[in-house]
């Protein structure tokens, strides 16, 4: 089961929510053995987006350069 709060000014990741959380119970189940000690985090999450598809944006023209530069700045 899969419990999430979607802040109201972020409505658009809750087109992603589900299938993010999913990816991450059957990471945890099926590959981890519920083994948590064994969760590689960078990995784990990468996987979440890119199976949910919350990322693909970043694909389009050079909306990357644009995301990375932005992080970067803002970390």
């Amino acid at each position: 089961m899969v419990n999430a709060y979607v802040n109201p000014k972020l409505q658009s990741k809750k087109l992603y929510i589900a299938s993010h959380e999913l990816f991450h119970i059957l990471y945890m189940k099926y590959v981890l053995n519920n083994d948590y000690s064994k969760r590689i985090v960078w990995y784990d999450e990468g996987m979440a987006q890119y199976m949910s598809g919350e990322k693909t944006f970043l694909s389009e023209n050079d909306n990357f350069c644009k995301y990375y530069l932005k992080f970067k700045k803002e970390t």
